[in-house]
C-alpha cells in the first residue's frame, strides 16, 4: 500500500522556494497516476489571485484557502499530491491538517514557506499559536533549504553575496523595521493611499555578519 510523504521547502525570501515547489509539482503532474492540487493563502494576491507566481515569472494554477480547514474542504478525493505555498500565512491548524493528510490519507504533501521572520525567529502561523518549528517536528521525509545571497553593499560597491537564510525588513525611509512591526503585511484592506505607502516594506537577504539583530536598542 502506498504511504504518505511530507516534503518541506524552507528558506528565506528570494531563495526560490516557490520555484522549487512548482517544479516538484509539475514533475508529479507529468508523471503517471498523479493528480495534483496546489493551495495558496487567500490573502496573498501579490502577483495573481488564482495562481502562484515566482519572482522570475514561473506560474502555476492554485486554489485559494482562507485557513487550513479550507484546504481540506477543497481536496479532490482523486488527488495524490498536495502542494501548499506560504505555509506561515495559514493558521496553526495547518499542522494537524498536514498530519492527517500524510498519515491517515496517505497523501504526498509538499509545503513551502519562510522558516524565519524578519526578526530571525521561527515564523509564527497567522494565529500565533504555533510556528514553523512545529512543522519541522512532524519529521518530514525530505527538507530542502533554499538560501539567498546577502545583498549588503560593501565599501567596494559590490554586494556581500554570502549565502544566508536570514531576511532583513526595511521601512520606507531605509531604516530597519522595528521589532514590533506586524509579522504579516498582506491582507490590509480599506486603507487610504497614504496608509498604503506607509505600509510598504522592502526586504533584503542578510548574512550573519550584516543582519542587524534586535538587541535591546532595536526592540524599543
Amino acid at each position: 500500500m502506498e504511504t504518505g510523504k511530507l516534503e518541506l521547502i524552507l528558506g528565506t525570501m528570494f531563495g526560490q522556494k516557490t520555484t522549487e515547489l512548482i517544479l516538484k509539482l509539475k514533475k508529479f503532474e507529468h508523471g503517471s497516476n498523479y493528480e495534483v492540487q496546489l493551495f495558496k493563502p487567500t490573502i496573498d494576491t501579490r502577483y495573481a489571485t488564482n495562481e502562484i507566481v515566482t519572482h522570475d515569472g514561473l506560474r502555476m494554477n492554485a486554489l485559494n484557502a482562507n485557513n487550513a480547514s479550507d484546504i481540506v474542504d477543497q481536496i479532490n478525493p482523486k488527488t495524490s499530491v498536495i502542494g501548499i505555498d506560504e505555509a506561515p500565512f495559514f493558521d496553526s491548524e495547518l499542522i494537524e491538517v498536514i498530519k492527517r493528510l500524510v498519515y491517515d490519507n496517505r497523501k504526498i504533501v509538499i509545503v513551502s514557506g519562510l522558516l524565519y521572520n524578519f526578526r530571525n525567529e521561527f515564523f509564527q502561523f497567522s494565529d500565533g499559536q504555533k510556528d514553523m518549528s512545529d512543522l519541522l517536528a512532524l519529521i518530514p521525509d525530505e527538507i530542502v533549504y533554499k538560501k539567498a545571497f546577502c545583498k549588503h553593499n560593501l565599501r567596494t560597491g559590490e554586494d556581500c553575496n554570502q549565502e544566508t537564510m536570514m531576511t532583513q525588513r526595511f521601512m520606507p525611509n531605509g531604516t530597519v523595521a522595528p521589532y514590533n512591526d506586524p509579522l504579516i503585511m498582506l491582507g490590509k484592506e480599506n486603507i487610504t493611499p497614504e496608509e498604503k505607502a506607509n505600509l510598504k516594506r522592502t526586504y533584503s537577504p542578510r548574512c550573519r555578519e550584516h543582519f542587524k539583530h534586535y538587541d535591546e536598542v532595536l526592540r524599543k
